[in-house]
């Protein structure tokens, strides 16, 4: 069995692992996810702290998101997490509690330059949270450490560039102004609005409040 912890303060995050989870366990027998959601300022009146504690102990892989969490649970936890022996990614690390991955450990200053990468190849995808960003990560950590070879391979992490115009009603993005013209149509004369919108979906899906303002 392997049992997988995710502590995150991301929506989109937990909505896609959340998924992710349920596809896996409808098919698999010797895997089971631990999911928490730390929403808000006052996350440690809403969660079971023993029930937390003791899932990070029987954990395999761990994914910790705590920034900005409750500072309550946080300090709770801390020093199971740094107990724990468990291969572990830790989003904007926080205090004591460092990256522990195949050869790679922040916590003993052990360097792997392979495992390494793929720390930051998950945080990539996991800061970025587009659709299927989360199953990419999870599927590359689980095939090369927890041989998990019936999972399909991650899709290879692209950046759009540094600056994308973005056609939100079909979520296309172009290279420039020419490109955006050939393909989506351009009245001449009419007043242009530009919003400068960050695409990544850490720790809020944004998608939605960017859609409601350009409806409007």
């Amino acid at each position: 069995m392997t049992d997988i912890l995710f502590i995150s303060v991301s929506t989109p995050a937990v909505r896609q692992i959340v998924d992710y989870a349920r596809r896996m366990m409808k098919d698999r027998e010797d895997v089971r996810f631990h999911i928490y959601y730390l929403c808000g300022e006052n996350a440690g009146t809403k969660i079971n702290i023993g029930k937390l504690k003791a899932d990070i102990r029987s954990s395999d892989f761990q994914v910790v998101d705590l920034m900005g969490a409750d500072g309550r649970v946080v300090g709770a936890i801390t020093s199971d997490l740094t107990m724990s022996g468990a291969q572990r990614i830790v989003i904007s690390r926080l205090g004591p509690v460092g990256h522990r991955l195949g050869g790679f450990d922040t916590e003993k200053s052990l360097m792997n330059a392979a495992d390494a990468k793929n720390v930051e190849l998950f945080s990539e995808y996991f800061r970025r949270c587009n659709q299927g960003d989360i199953a990419n990560a999870m599927n590359l950590i689980l095939r090369q450490y927890f041989g998990m070879s019936f999972l399909p391979e991650p899709v290879p992490f692209s950046s759009d560039g540094d600056i994308r115009i973005l056609e939100p009603s079909s979520v296309r993005s172009f290279r420039d102004l020419n490109e955006y013209k050939k393909e989506c149509g351009w009245i001449e004369g009419r007043s242009t609005v530009a919003l400068l919108y960050n695409g990544n979906n850490y720790p809020s899906d944004t998608s939605d409040a960017l859609t409601q303002v350009i409806d409007s």
